[in-house]
């Protein structure tokens, strides 16, 4: 008796492009969603509930382009298992004003975010790898009319006293 497995792989487009029936690859292009929308789109639950509050928008300047280091829902999750409630003040924390491409990022650099001038440092190694706060890099680059998503592995810790 012999066992088939099957494996389906299913690929996305990159934000901004879509498929375009009948043609290869994801040769259309779309209008960029805000920050907001965009982490939706990147089922990004958790964060997204942070994002559509007006306290949390209240922090963040209009027509000013910002850049998310979101966590994922996974690593949400695990930090409300392990350590209780995600703040608010821990989302806004993984922001930085302006617009980092994952490209930019080179060696150690260090940001500040919008929570209390807080620093976050960003560190790209020569394999590719780049970290958060120790905070692997999964998705970067994930574009925004209004701002870039990067999504990391683990809710940063790093939160200043507050």
């Amino acid at each position: 008796m012999s066992i088939l497995l099957f494996r389906f792989v299913r690929l996305q487009c990159c934000p901004g492009y879509e498929k375009i029936p009948g043609e290869p690859g994801c040769t259309g292009s779309k209008p960029l969603d805000d920050l907001v929308k965009t982490a939706e789109n990147l089922r990004l639950k958790h964060f997204s509930q942070f994002a559509r509050k007006k306290s949390f928008q209240r922090n963040l300047k209009k027509n000013q382009a910002y850049t998310i280091f979101v966590p994922s829902d996974d690593a949400i999750s695990d930090s409300i298992r392990t350590s209780g409630v995600v703040s608010e003040s821990t989302a806004l924390y993984h922001v930085v004003p302006g617009r980092l491409n994952f490209s930019d990022f080179v060696r150690t650099q260090e940001y500040r975010s919008v929570f209390q001038d807080a620093k976050i440092r960003v560190n790209k190694y020569p394999n590719g790898v780049g970290t958060v706060n120790c905070a692997r890099i999964l998705r970067p680059n994930n574009e925004a009319s209004n701002g870039i998503i990067h999504i990391i592995d683990q809710v940063s810790q790093n939160l200043p006293n507050i």
